[in-house]
């Protein structure tokens, strides 16, 4: 039996990079894939990439959404649970960065508002409503709903490793790490689950749009 045999995943960010990739893994491994993103391009990559292992497309919906929105964060869950009438898991992959300069001081206070945003503002957001959904239902059925078993999936890059001129993306993916293991916490008894994941430095399309070089890269 596959290991997410049926089980119904939203993985935000996984028009290119290390999301596209931990959507197709879910998908090989059975379960029901949103795939989001604010490129449609690169969302129907990867739906195109999922269906040429052999995957139903009835396995696959695809969200064009900006998970800064939250409108955009609505319509990704709205479609999942119309397709699919439940969600499992929830991978919190995207993310950017904004390079401020090679000084530190010519950040700016807008940078560092939409790297906080992006980053860890929005997953903070949607783990708080998580918490109020799963209290109204323990309230109302006195019992943990199927939809309040998701596994929480928050991703950070930049913990132990710095790139040059990102200082607040450093700050973001660090406070992340202490949502990850507050809400671990705060969420068990519910039966939720919240695990973190630090892949380190993979080589994607993010070290360009971070302002690394080819050379950079490969050193």
């Amino acid at each position: 039996m596959l290991r997410f045999q049926n089980k119904v995943v939203i993985v935000t960010g996984s028009s290119s990079g290390i999301g596209a990739a931990t959507a197709l893994l879910f998908a090989k491994e059975g379960a029901n894939v949103t795939i989001t993103g604010r490129n449609a391009e690169g969302v129907e990559r990867t739906r195109k990439a999922i269906v040429e292992v052999g995957i139903s497309e009835d396995h696959i919906n695809c969200v064009i959404a900006d998970v800064t929105d939250s409108n955009g964060r609505q319509r990704i869950v709205d479609s999942t649970l119309k397709k699919w009438k439940r969600l499992d898991i929830l991978v919190n992959n995207a993310g950017a960065s904004i390079t401020y300069g090679k000084e530190g001081f010519e950040a700016s206070e807008e940078a560092y508002a939409k790297t906080m945003d992006i980053n860890l503002n929005r997953i903070a957001g949607e783990a708080q409503k998580k918490q109020r959904k799963i209290a109204r239902k323990l309230e109302q059925k006195n019992r943990v709903s199927c939809d309040a078993s998701a596994t929480l999936l928050l991703r950070f890059l930049c913990k132990f490793v710095e790139f040059v001129q990102t200082p607040y993306y450093a700050v973001a993916k660090a406070g992340l790490d202490q949502l990850t293991r507050a809400l671990a916490i705060d969420l068990i008894e519910h039966g939720v689950r919240v695990n973190g994941v630090s892949p380190g430095i993979v080589r994607t399309n993010f070290m360009q749009a971070v302002g690394l070089t080819k050379e950079q890269t490969d050193k």
